[in-house]
């Protein structure tokens, strides 16, 4: 699941035209969080999927559909 969730909020974030600081900015998380995060190496707290979500513009249960596809 976390290489799964990786790979979509790398997707959405690169359709975002984001760059990895930027969305760490929105999120108020950091950077290195967010590369641990698109490379799987490890899953988000239900805060941090919140403030992904509300970064990329993205309802959570919209993210959720879409991993659900992945996996």
């Amino acid at each position: 699941m976390k290489s799964a969730f990786g790979t979509l909020l790398k997707d959405m974030r690169e359709q975002s035209g984001l760059t990895q600081a930027e969305l760490a900015a929105k999120a108020r998380i950091t950077r290195v969080h967010v590369g641990f995060l698109e490379r799987g190496d490890r899953s988000p707290s239900l805060e941090v999927y919140v403030k992904l979500c509300r970064a990329l513009q993205v309802a959570p249960s919209s993210l959720m559909e879409r991993l659900e596809k992945l996996m």
